[in-house]
């Protein structure tokens, strides 16, 4: 475990540059598609099976003002709201208008995050009364600019046609036929929408950063697993009764090694390596006396039935896959203890 997690450490400090750069253009490119996208094609997100609803359409509203006979204003604005949203109302009002009002206030239960209200937070139908002058405000989005006119056109002529049974003994005053709204003048909180935003664009931003770092070092990891040179020790199979031995320049390590290729000085040992420069590992450290033969090809060694240790030495970045597995398969046919030894830079 010690030596896979050195190799890891490895793996994450030799792709570091490459994964902080799979961040940035992760960053970039997941805070750039999710604005082009929002401003472009996206007009609300709807998702019905957990009941969300949020939009950037303007919605569309009209007013009026209603007072009995004795010329008291009628207050109770939710009461009308309720009427207005009742499931028969709901079910006409959409087939009437094509749209999708009564299964959208069903499965938000009225609910809508928007853009352009401080708390970003309000409903999909609403009457709001001005309590300063009793002037009810009827507002409805839906998340379609065309379909929210549509509708609030159809409440206002229900409102007019006297429709709503206990208002009908009472006198209407239309203060505002149905608009959509204009958001920069009226309700638009820049503010809100510029710290929402910046938010969004962190969130993404984070998101996107650590897609592309992960992925980057997924392809990496990938690279390694299939690449012509050996890097790290877990890209490569090692069979099982095999020592292996990780030489990372450490005082230990090199004795450890010295005493691999040394002791006992009456074994016969083999080590194999793939280049000729590699040879100097061995040279400057080897003796007559320690009976070492330092080759380039299991198939060079005569008598392999003599040899009491075969050493297979792998140099990071520069020992290929295919003489390694070839050695490896042939060494693995003779009952000699067989060491695996991985030299870092």
């Amino acid at each position: 475990m010690k030596i896979i997690g050195t190799e890891i450490l490895k793996f994450l400090k030799n792709n570091a540059i490459k994964a902080l750069i799979g961040a940035v253009i992760g960053a970039v490119a997941v805070v750039g598609f999710a604005f082009m996208n929002k401003d472009n094609t996206i007009e609300n997100l709807q998702d019905m099976e957990t009941g969300e609803f949020s939009t950037n359409a303007r919605p569309a509203q009209f007013r009026y003002y209603v007072e009995d006979n004795k010329e008291h204003p009628f207050g109770n604005n939710l009461l009308i709201e309720e009427h207005f949203i009742i499931p028969e109302l709901l079910e006409k009002v959409s087939a009437e208008t094509n749209t999708n009002l009564s299964e959208l206030i069903e499965k938000t239960e009225n609910h809508a995050t928007v853009n352009y209200d401080p708390t970003g937070e309000t409903k999909i139908l609403s009457v709001v009364r001005d309590k300063s002058n009793h002037i009810n405000t009827f507002t409805i989005n839906v998340g379609d600019e065309t379909d929210n006119l549509r509708i609030a056109d159809y409440y206002f002529e229900y409102l007019k046609d006297g429709n709503v049974p206990f208002l009908e003994e009472k006198n209407l005053f239309i203060f505002q036929e149905p608009l959509i709204l204009e958001l920069d003048e009226e309700l638009l909180s820049e503010s809100t929408t510029m710290n929402g935003n910046s938010v969004n664009a962190i969130v993404l931003g984070v998101a996107g950063a650590l897609f592309g770092a992960i992925a980057t070092l997924v392809v990496m990891l990938f690279l390694s697993l299939f690449s012509k040179k050996l890097r790290y020790s877990f890209s490569y199979f090692i069979p099982e009764n095999t020592y292996f031995m990780l030489m990372n320049n450490k005082v230990e390590e090199k004795e450890q090694f010295d005493l691999l290729l040394k002791a006992p000085t009456s074994a016969n040992k083999i080590a194999i390596v793939e280049s000729s420069t590699s040879k100097g590992l061995f040279n400057s450290n080897i003796t007559d006396t320690d009976n070492l033969s330092v080759v380039h090809n299991i198939l060079e060694v005569e008598n392999l039935d003599r040899v009491d240790r075969i050493i297979l030495l792998i140099e990071e970045g520069q020992t290929t896959r295919k003489w390694y597995n070839t050695q490896r398969v042939l060494g693995e046919k003779h009952n000699v203890p067989f060491y695996v030894v991985q030299v870092n830079k």
